[in-house]
């Protein structure tokens, strides 16, 4: 019983060593650590298979836009007049990394789009087609 309390005293004696020399409460660490946060989202507009969302960088303060289209197990990520990437909802599926990609918009010609190996998804290959998407 007493090597068990021993135990135990220096496990709580290293926890509170840990956090009064290692953790930084003071604001300056509480500003640095939520430099590292992740961006901020609000959500603007949710409806008609549309949601819009806008985000502030939390490094640059830049704010930012996107509005995304869902048609069932996949949806569109449109970030500007020319800038758009294709994602599967969840992981339902996967873009084949080897296949050709192709959009066709109306009754006009198919264009080719770019698979993207790290995020599982498929964004324009030529700006010029990506803002006759949009």
């Amino acid at each position: 019983m007493k090597t068990f309390k021993r135990i135990f005293l220096y496990s709580v004696l290293a926890i509170l060593m840990f956090y009064v020399f290692l953790v930084d409460v003071s604001v300056e660490g509480q500003l640095a650590i939520s430099a590292f946060a992740q961006d901020e989202r609000e959500t603007i507009f949710e409806g008609f298979d549309t949601q819009m969302d806008s985000f502030v960088d939390a490094m640059t303060d830049e704010k930012r836009g996107a509005i995304f289209v869902f048609f069932g197990p996949i949806y569109m990520a449109i970030y500007g007049h020319n800038d758009f990437t294709i994602w599967s909802y969840g992981n339902y599926m996967n873009f084949a990394p080897d296949a050709t990609h192709l959009i066709r918009v109306e009754g006009n010609k198919p264009f080719s789009l770019t698979y993207r190996d790290k995020l599982n998804s498929l964004s324009f290959a030529n700006h010029a087609e990506a803002e006759s998407v949009i």
